[in-house]
């Protein structure tokens, strides 16, 4: 018996001689017949077919198209696993999502101009507030929260220095006569007083920071 596969099918052939007949001229020769046939994709060969088959015959058949078949199914189940962790890790990635984001506010910082409409003040300090909440919750699972929360904290100061240059520049206005104190920017700077003195606490808790002593 002879197995080949066509295609997607799998086909069992026994040949047949024909003997040459003088009278008739014909025969002489061998013929090929299917006798059974199942897909390719099978990783067991069907019981009808299987109660037919000798051990001989059945072991080519698991030769020729059974175990490869198997191989070919084990392979691919191994590509749908790799796949399927693939996806899961993109999808709980940051990475590529603040390259995303990151893409979006040079974007921004492109194209923003005096002649266009005014930026959304509000929505964009937003933004840096879910950046701080982002860099919290990734120091506390970071295997090296301090120097995560460190790298973030710099650039915040960074982003005040440039604050500070901008207010301390001929260009910025000067405070309006009358109750400083109930102007934003007082406002603000009392927050950044209380958060710098938060700041310390902590990091003096945490022995970054050494305390000062009380000189009597």
């Amino acid at each position: 018996m002879q197995v080949r596969i066509r295609g997607r099918q799998v086909h069992l052939m026994v040949s047949h001689y024909h003997r040459y007949d003088p009278n008739t001229q014909t025969g002489g020769r061998n013929t090929v017949e299917t006798k059974h046939k199942f897909p390719a994709s099978a990783l067991e060969i069907p019981a009808n077919i299987a109660e037919q088959l000798t051990d001989e015959e059945t072991e080519k058949v698991m030769q020729v198209a059974i175990r490869p078949a198997r191989e070919r199914e084990r392979q691919r189940l191994e590509r749908v696993q790799a796949e399927q962790v693939v996806a899961a890790m993109h999808g709980i990635d940051p990475n590529w999502r603040i390259k995303g984001a990151t893409e979006f506010l040079t974007d921004v910082r492109s194209v923003y101009d005096e002649k266009g409409p005014e930026l959304d003040m509000p929505a964009l300090a937003n933004i840096v507030v879910q950046c701080a909440e982002i860099a919290v919750r990734a120091s506390s699972i970071s295997r090296m929260p301090a120097e995560t929360s460190a790298l973030f904290l710099m650039s915040l100061a960074t982003s005040i220095s440039r604050i500070a240059t901008q207010v301390g520049s001929d260009a910025f206005p000067a405070a309006d006569k009358g109750n400083v104190k109930e102007s934003p920017m007082y406002k603000v700077w009392m927050e950044v007083g209380e958060a710098r003195a938060a700041l310390q606490t902590s990091l003096q808790k945490k022995a970054f920071v050494q305390k000062r002593e009380k000189k009597d």
